[in-house]
């Protein structure tokens, strides 16, 4: 396994919030323009085409930019890497992706297919891959420390920089440290990610079970599969409508702290609209463990006409829709109030 630093431009976008930094294309060439010849990346930071490195495609992968000089030998294409992404001066640490694989070189990039972007005519690409469950953005970045972090350099010079296997637990061991207790749904998920790296480097200090977290790590696979399948369903039915199937999103992929998982479409006299479908997703339906939030229910409440709850049944591999109105008069089911359980009456 081999782990790499790379320096990237910090996303100093003020109008995304923090879960969307390193997920938008620039709103124009000003804007890109922004981040050339730019202080100490003046040589290196060509630009600003790492602005996607984080953002998560609709097939659950994140492509990342890989600056000049970053690129690992093309005898290293298709081993897996751990990158720890540095802004530069002043040095943070903005994120971690590992199992990423490098997939193109210098000479050879790819042309990002989620972008329409374009500078002086060219467009945005791509050098690796990973899976966003493998994507850790850090909520907010995190000072950089020589000798802990990284090898204490004389100078960074330019090209990508090797670290060693201590230095990648340090910097995990100090984020789940510096998280502390977890504040919202985003440090949440952060956390989550960090320690699932933490068991993939055997940082045995913060595994998924230590007593030293205070957070309760959900069934992410099983939440995922439930999404998929519904996802999937609702893409064969829109294409069924003849709607394309970038009209149907899974937002939970883009704002975790959304109340509902998915955005697709329902038909109309005049066509189509937007429906908003919350995934809730359970190893039994005869006897669910479901719980629903305050604001989910809520929000359900508010847009009757435009929303539906997905009950997944995992070992069936079956997809119920149900609207609230179906739940609040159901002799079937009945919402208890301790963040809202569905039981079956």
């Amino acid at each position: 396994m081999k782990i790499i630093a790379v320096k990237i431009h910090e996303d100093v976008r003020d109008y995304l919030p923090s879960y969307m930094k390193f997920s938008q294309q620039p709103s124009n060439e000003k804007e890109y323009e922004k981040f050339l010849n730019k202080g100490e990346a003046k040589k290196r930071g060509l630009g600003f085409h790492e602005c996607m490195n984080f953002k998560v495609c609709q097939d659950n992968s994140v492509k990342f930019y890989l600056p000049p000089g970053y690129t690992p030998s093309s005898k290293m294409k298709g081993e897996e890497f751990i990158i720890v992404w540095i802004s530069y001066s002043p040095h943070k640490i903005l994120g971690i992706q590992y199992k990423a694989k490098i997939i193109g070189s210098r000479k050879e990039s790819f042309i990002r297919d989620d972008s329409s972007f374009r500078y002086r005519g060219t467009p945005l690409d791509y050098h690796g891959m990973t899976c966003s469950d493998y994507s850790i953005l850090f909520n907010s970045p995190m000072k950089l420390k020589e000798s802990r972090h990284i090898p204490q350099f004389i100078t960074w010079g330019s090209g990508l920089r090797y670290l060693k296997m201590s230095h990648i637990k340090n910097i995990v061991s100090d984020r789940i440290k510096l998280l502390g207790k977890v504040h919202n749904s985003y440090e949440k998920n952060e956390l989550t990610k960090l320690l699932r790296l933490a068991d993939y480097i055997a940082l045995d200090d913060f595994n998924q079970n230590s007593s030293k977290v205070s957070v309760h790590i959900p069934d992410k696979e099983l939440g995922d599969f439930g999404e998929e399948l519904v996802y999937k369903d609702q893409v064969k039915k829109a294409l069924q409508l003849g709607v394309p199937q970038k009209e149907i999103v899974r937002i939970s992929l883009i704002d975790p702290q959304c109340v509902y998982d998915i955005e697709s479409v329902r038909p109309t006299i005049n066509g189509y609209e937007k429906l908003y479908i919350e995934v809730k997703t359970t190893h039994d339906m005869e006897n669910p463990s479901i719980y629903i939030s305050d604001r989910q229910v809520n929000f359900a409440r508010k847009h009757k006409a435009n929303h539906l709850f997905a009950f997944v049944d995992a070992s069936k591999k079956s997809i119920r829709y149900v609207n609230i109105d179906e739940i609040d008069h159901s002799s079937e089911f009945s919402l208890s109030i301790e963040k809202y359980r569905l039981r079956r009456v």
